[in-house]
């Protein structure tokens, strides 16, 4: 995806979380990418609100630890947004890189 493609993908996730007051719990956020032809692509990463302004100021290495707990904490399959969230404050302490830059 291009930035204005992911943009308008995380514009209309975050919509849905908002229409189901789920927006309480977590937000979706771009975030860059390199491809394999040293192309920058988009994408889209999950992860809970209350960490909205901690990724916005996360430098490129710490936001990719962001979508790499987020992927761990979506593959437990939570029951619900609120445990999404549990999971991803549990994973984050597993992550050196996110730990230490969200808890150090």
């Amino acid at each position: 995806m291009n930035l204005e493609q992911a943009t308008q993908l995380a514009e209309s996730l975050n919509d849905t979380l908002a229409e189901s007051l789920a927006d309480a719990y977590v937000v979706y956020k771009v975030f860059a990418l390199w491809s394999i032809d040293y192309t920058k692509i988009y994408n889209v990463v999950l992860i809970p609100a209350g960490l909205n302004l901690a990724f916005d100021e996360a430098d490129y290495s710490q936001q990719i630890a962001f979508a790499r707990v987020s992927l761990a904490s979506q593959l437990g399959q939570p029951a619900s947004y609120e445990a999404f969230v549990n999971n991803f404050t549990s994973n984050t302490t597993k992550d050196s890189e996110l730990d230490n830059y969200l808890n150090k």
